[in-house]
């Protein structure tokens, strides 16, 4: 059985995560992966090449890429497939996938679970990481909204209550993929 988490940035997915690896599950994160990919002098070549970048202003180019909604569409689909058949060819139970709606993979999984927190959490979360409001305002928007995924999730996690809350649902998600649910 293969499962994704998936869900908004500051929502809670890396906290679930920990919990799922401390009952044992093998966890993968494809925003690690990625940012292993684009290390890689390959990828860092044909990014570089891609966008006209120089090799040594690759990261500042990448972010102004990022800021485009048009550079941003041209970035995933260099990034999504390669970062995607890594993903594949990993030992994993579970697979942290934000944009895993967005990318249209939910298919490749047997069950997704939805993590949230609520809006208003989801912009102190970020606020706590240092983002200003416009910051906040443009990378939310930049995101499929929590409505918009609900459907593809066969079970929702709530991260806006207690640790012990989040804990709960890791063992719930264990028993699931271990059959005792």
């Amino acid at each position: 059985m293969k499962i994704a988490v998936t869900g908004g940035v500051a929502e809670g997915k890396s906290t679930l995560m920990r919990f799922l690896s401390d009952y044992g599950l093998r966890c993968l994160s494809a925003d690690d992966v990625a940012r292993q990919v684009r290390q890689e002098p390959e990828t860092r070549t044909l990014l570089a090449s891609s966008f006209g970048l120089e090799a040594k202003e690759l990261e500042a180019g990448l972010r102004q890429v990022l800021a485009d909604p048009h550079g941003r569409r041209r970035l995933n689909a260099i990034m999504h497939p390669l970062v995607w058949s890594r993903v594949q060819a990993s030992a994993y139970d579970v697979a942290e996938v934000p944009l895993l709606v967005e990318t249209c993979l939910h298919n490749q999984f047997d069950y997704v679970v939805l993590v949230t927190c609520g809006p208003e959490m989801q912009r102190a979360r970020l606020k706590e990481r240092g983002l200003d409001d416009i910051s906040v305002q443009r990378l939310l928007a930049s995101q499929l909204s929590f409505r918009a995924k609900k459907p593809f999730a066969d079970l929702i996690v709530r991260t806006d209550g207690t640790i012990e809350d989040v804990q709960r649902a890791a063992g719930k998600i264990d028993s699931i993929f271990r059959g005792i649910a």
